[in-house]
């Protein structure tokens, strides 16, 4: 099963094709087994959040990406990579796509902790982690509600803002963001 946040594949809507440089944000269930076989990308930038389950990824380099890190993948002029969840229990990853002409390819695993950059492409950061109950964050950009509540937000909302805005945690909460 997949949440999209914006037009993506089949879920065509002409109204809500990206956000500023933010293209595609999709929260990912697999069950054991299932994944997607060899594919291209080409001028994005991957983050991605494991939220449970472990993430086979195989491509510039081989890696298992476990719950808690995050894997960043700067596709440059073209990649190819697949990904696969060969655990025994469902897999869930949030993975944010951010549109970006750079011709270099990297790929990079990191330990998510406190909501911290994670990647910055050109004027853009992408915050992944924890924002403590009772805390602030200010940001313009693209959030993604991971897990927890940030104001009237929930887990798998996400908010678009066009100007800084300052949200607290109502709880632990687990997000992505992508500010600019």
């Amino acid at each position: 099963m997949t949440r999209h946040s914006f037009s993506f594949g089949a879920h065509y809507d002409p109204a809500n094709i990206s956000f500023g440089p933010v293209v595609a944000v999709n929260d990912e269930r697999l069950a054991p087994g299932a994944g997607f076989d060899e594919h291209s990308h080409a001028g994005l930038v991957l983050v991605t959040y494991v939220v449970s389950g472990s993430l086979a990824h195989e491509g510039i380099v081989s890696s298992t990406v476990s719950a808690g890190q995050v894997a960043v993948l700067r596709a440059g002029t073209g990649v190819l990579h697949s990904e696969r969840n060969l655990g025994e229990t469902e897999l869930r990853f949030v993975q944010t796509w951010i549109s970006c002409l750079e011709d270099s390819v990297s790929y990079e695993v990191f330990d998510a902790g406190e909501l911290a950059p994670v990647a910055i492409v050109r004027d853009t950061r992408v915050l992944v982690g924890t924002l403590r109950a009772g805390s602030t964050v200010e940001l313009s950009g693209h959030l993604t509600v991971v897990s927890g509540h940030v104001d009237e937000l929930a887990e798998g909302d996400s908010l678009r803002a066009s100007r800084p805005v300052v949200l607290t945690a109502g709880t632990d909460a687990v997000l992505v963001a992508v500010t600019w």
